[in-house]
């Protein structure tokens, strides 16, 4: 009983997010596991290559996914490196069992023997300067790390390419990302909106480095293991009973629009913003706290790292911000 391979294709993030569960449902291979999600009950299964054929489209977020609005919001600023700070590090208690990486510090502080790589900054001076570059990769896997990780990185790779377009001096941004495994239900739609975001931001700062235009272009999405654990098969079924009641009313009826989705992250931005701060003040009060930190020196390296964390939440809630006022005027 091998894997199936199983390819879908979307216009948008919502629908092909939406034809990747249900190909799931249809295709997958379901098998008893063992695993601590499944104990011994039935799981569905497979590889999946889903392709977001035009990720900046109308139907941009499902109606049936189960994240809020707010968490949304706060997914987009992790992502974008709002909760670096609290990735457990030397000075957490050593059996902090919290969470012990960020995709967005391993993207800008991916640990090296020479020192911390921000690999984004890397990728924007690599494209800004050779556009036709096939070499703009970001890694997330840390092997030291994740190989006996409780917790390893389920994103694994990051690709991105510049295409042009029949335009003179314009491209497209061409995204890829693999996962070493995902729940459909529960990870895959906010991880698809957080790596468009991750996009988004790639495209704005190529805009504002470079003296050619940059346009989102496709994502692929791929997945080695793109699973449903037997815990959430229940969510599956109320999906596709929902899914087949409308499945004729066409997209539109089951999916936010980007307007209605950035509208609704607007008016809970305060209350996110504000949220991930407290977070970051919260886990500074605690390591200053601790026995273990009461050095002078470690104290003012703590000082200075929370001082960078609140730097990080201005400057991505700043570029939050002024991203949907531009899907607004869009």
């Amino acid at each position: 009983m091998d894997l199936p391979i199983l390819y879908i294709k979307g216009n948008g993030i919502a629908e092909a997010w939406e034809n990747s569960v249900v190909e799931l449902y249809n295709n997958g291979l379901r098998y008893n596991r063992n695993g601590p999600k499944d104990k011994g009950g039935e799981q569905i299964d497979s590889t999946m290559l889903i392709e977001i054929s035009h990720p900046d489209k109308y139907s941009f977020y499902h109606k049936f996914s189960n994240c809020s609005w707010g968490g949304l919001l706060e997914y987009g600023f992790e992502i974008l490196g709002a909760k670096n700070f609290l990735t457990v590090n030397e000075f957490d208690l050593k059996d902090d069992n919290r969470w012990p990486y960020q995709y967005s510090d391993r993207i800008l502080n991916y640990p090296s023997n020479s020192g911390s790589i921000n690999q984004m900054e890397n990728v924007i001076n690599k494209l800004s300067q050779k556009p036709h570059t096939r070499g703009s990769s970001i890694s997330i896997w840390v092997p030291n790390k994740d190989i006996t990780s409780k917790d390893p990185a389920c994103l694994q790779h990051i690709w991105f390419g510049l295409i042009p377009t029949d335009k003179e001096n314009e491209y497209d941004l061409n995204m890829n990302y693999m996962f070493r495994s995902r729940n459909a239900m529960i990870a895959s739609p906010i991880n698809m909106f957080g790596l468009n975001i991750e996009q988004n931001y790639l495209r704005d700062k190529l805009n504002e480095r470079c003296n050619f235009k940059v346009n989102n272009g496709r994502i692929v999405d791929y997945t080695n293991s793109y699973h449903i654990s037997n815990k959430d098969l229940e969510k599956l079924t109320n999906f596709m009973n929902r899914f087949t009641k409308i499945k004729d009313q066409g997209i539109e009826s089951r999916v936010f629009s980007r307007e209605d989705t950035f509208d609704m992250m607007n008016e809970c931005f305060d209350d996110i913003e504000s949220k991930v701060r407290n977070m970051i003040i919260s886990r500074y009060e605690e390591r200053k706290g601790l026995e273990q930190n009461k050095d002078k020196n470690k104290q003012e390296v703590i000082e200075l790292s929370f001082q960078k964390g609140l730097r990080d939440i201005k400057n991505v809630s700043l570029y939050l911000r002024e991203f949907i006022k531009n899907v607004k005027r869009d």
